[in-house]
């Protein structure tokens, strides 16, 4: 039986299209994480995502991926009710200019005979460690490589520093506490992992200043916005307060802050 956020069309949309892409020939090329990588690896925690964001090993050009792109959109042997216009998306480059070039992809199509839609962006020349391992997606054919937590722990800690106090995003710390919580790396291949995403970074300060800045989670404001994204979750299982869910992530990751100074 469905829960109420596998109804949502977005949702089975995005998840569809993982579904064609995890069959296709070139699913190797793919590494899955972001919001739709909580869901696959974490299913009962009920992480809403608003898109699916890949890691691609695939040359930078927008026309080479479009055939593909065409290709999985018009796998028609998914019994899942998602049909995906083949005919009509679009693939706009994005940050041509940096480390990191992405192309963003905005399909539609129908749910059960209802329009929805969703976006799906390709990150390419992004190092991907440790190794994604190829998994079987929930309830579809096909296996997908995922990116290991400990990378997606250490991106996140790094955008938190990046974006700064006035930006910082609710979703970012809730995806470390539930990584944390369910699937804590090792010491020493997270530590690599931390290393690996600040690595060259303006904000590669020490770890513990991330989450050891009180300004950053004392306000009223932090609060509300932190209370306004855990409502989001069903059962919620993050906690009842923003004090508590730092503190807790602190302590999950106080043997990599120890190390880092």
């Amino acid at each position: 039986m469905l829960g109420p956020r596998d109804r949502d069309p977005r949702q089975r949309m995005l998840a569809g299209f993982l579904a064609r892409l995890a069959r296709d020939a070139d699913a190797d090329a793919f590494a899955l994480r972001g919001g739709m990588l909580i869901r696959q690896r974490f299913p009962t925690v009920g992480r809403v995502a608003r898109d699916i964001d890949l890691i691609s090993s695939l040359p930078f050009d927008v026309e080479e991926l479009r055939g593909r792109v065409r290709r999985v959109l018009g796998d028609g042997r998914a019994s899942d009710g998602v049909v995906f216009d083949a005919d009509r998306f679009r693939l706009d480059a994005m940050r041509r200019e940096s480390d990191h070039p992405g192309i963003r992809l905005y399909a539609a199509g129908h749910v059960d005979g209802c329009f929805a839609e969703m976006t799906a962006d390709f990150t390419h020349r992004m190092e991907v460690w440790p190794r994604p391992a190829p998994t079987r997606l929930a309830a579809a054919p096909g296996r997908l490589a995922l990116c290991a937590p400990a990378m997606l722990i250490g991106r996140k800690l790094q955008v938190t520093a990046e974006l700064g106090r006035p930006h910082w995003r609710p979703k970012d710390l809730a995806d470390l506490l539930v990584m944390l919580r369910a699937a804590p790396p090792t010491t020493a291949v997270l530590g690599e992992a931390v290393e690996r995403a600040f690595a060259g970074r303006p904000e590669a300060s020490a770890l513990g200043d991330v989450l050891g800045r009180p300004s950053w989670w004392s306000s009223e404001h932090a609060r509300m916005r932190w209370r306004r994204h855990a409502r989001s979750y069903p059962r919620g299982d993050l906690g009842a307060s923003l004090d508590a869910v730092v503190a807790e992530v602190r302590e999950r990751l106080s043997p990599l802050v120890s190390m880092s100074t």
